[in-house]
């Protein structure tokens, strides 16, 4: 998708939205961070909303290439929805809780993300539906497994709001999961 330059531009990109947030950020701070010239940084990257939709793609890809990893060495469906949801919403709730300006990158509010936002939603539920189906869990009120996890999803997106430290999120989460299973959930630690 990027080339090497490119690839260089944007990791040191999200150094810098990450520490000063988009509004503050001008591509002079870009370029600068890239060492590289404004004029070398507008013909990679025509704008700064372009750069900042490039890193916003490269976290989703290092965010789900990590949730992939991580659920195929998970055996348990607990176990697998655990981490989906611990890669998805508790770590960035808690990289949102150390710098806020993170939260502007991690949840991509602007008009010109939504489309950002939603591949990255319909990844997330790509992949809860997939690990669902092959739970073989009896979905309550014979929900598809995607329509369980666009549900899921919206839910922990709400949790996250709702939530004030890390602990409280992962406790909400865990009891949303123990619903769905009908069971108690084993919380992990």
């Amino acid at each position: 998708m990027y080339n090497v330059k490119q690839q260089a531009v944007l990791t040191a990109a999200r150094g810098v939205f990450l520490r000063y947030g988009y509004k503050r950020v001008t591509m002079n701070d870009l370029a600068a961070a890239a060492h590289i010239s404004r004029p070398g940084l507008y013909l990679m990257f025509p704008s700064k909303e372009d750069v900042f939709l490039g890193v916003a793609r490269q976290e989703l890809a290092a965010m789900f290439d990590s949730m992939t990893e991580g659920l195929s060495k998970k055996k348990t469906l607990a176990e697998k929805l655990s981490y989906a949801f611990e890669v998805w919403t508790i770590r960035t709730f808690e990289l949102i809780s150390q710098t806020p300006e993170a939260k502007e990158l991690c949840e991509c509010e602007f008009d010109f993300a939504r489309e950002v936002v939603a591949e990255g939603n319909a990844e997330f539920e790509s992949i809860l539906a997939k690990v669902l189906k092959e739970g073989r869990v009896t979905l309550p009120g014979g929900l598809t497994p995607k329509r369980t996890a666009h549900v899921l999803r919206c839910a922990a997106y709400g949790f996250k709001r709702q939530a004030s430290t890390a602990h409280e999120l992962k406790s909400m989460l865990d009891d949303m999961l123990a619903f769905l299973m009908g069971t108690p959930f084993q919380r992990l630690a």
